[in-house]
């Protein structure tokens, strides 16, 4: 890996005509919970570890990919979905179409400073680690010093004033993130996925 990207936070989405308006609505429901997934999505963890912890009924079924899943939760054949707060999906929820009842992260995002983090909704701080991150690879073997120059090149041009100009356009930031943080992340999904191996043979 010679170069991370950070993204913004995964948040969990419902229909503006779900009778999920929040958190706590899904706290009290005697209903079993439907929750589309797109795609290998980290969140699957953390959602399906906290419904199991407070007995929460829920049901997942994997969609083709994320339009398709967010379509079943506005046509009603779902109640939650989930995506990182980028591009379509803020585009969605600042329309009134998508409702963001919660986000991972340990402190609220600016772009919605009303959706409270999983922190506040009592789970684990170290959830925050359930994230989406962007890998830049090369070849095992490459020599250390064309890593290097590769890793410069794509530093300078991540700060590029078209880079940047591109990110806010697309709603798409564009964030690097630091090696210690990478290697936290990757440790904590990795014993993760040791520790809730049902959950990740059932929904992977």
């Amino acid at each position: 890996v010679i170069i991370a990207l950070d993204t913004p936070p995964y948040g969990i989405f419902s229909s503006p005509k779900s009778p999920y308006k929040s958190y706590q609505d899904i706290l009290k429901t005697k209903t079993q919970v439907r929750v589309a997934l797109a795609g290998a999505t980290f969140v699957v963890i953390p959602l399906a570890v906290d419904f199991e912890q407070k007995k929460i009924p829920y049901t997942m079924a994997r969609f083709k990919d994320v339009a398709d899943a967010k379509l079943a939760v506005l046509a009603g054949n779902a109640d939650l979905t989930s995506g990182a707060l980028t591009g379509i999906n803020t585009t969605q929820i600042k329309a009134g179409d998508m409702t963001l009842l919660w986000i991972y992260s340990s402190k609220r995002y600016p772009e919605f400073p009303d959706a409270p983090t999983h922190v506040e909704l009592g789970m684990p701080k170290e959830w925050s680690d359930y994230a989406l991150t962007r890998l830049i690879q090369v070849p095992p073997g490459t020599p250390g010093h064309i890593q290097s120059a590769l890793r410069e090149g794509l530093i300078k041009a991540f700060k590029d004033k078209r880079t940047m100009e591109w990110s806010e356009k697309a709603d798409t930031p564009v964030d690097l993130l630091p090696e210690p943080e990478l290697k936290q992340r990757i440790d904590f999904l990795i014993k993760s996925f040791n520790e809730n191996k049902k959950i990740v043979d059932t929904y992977y």
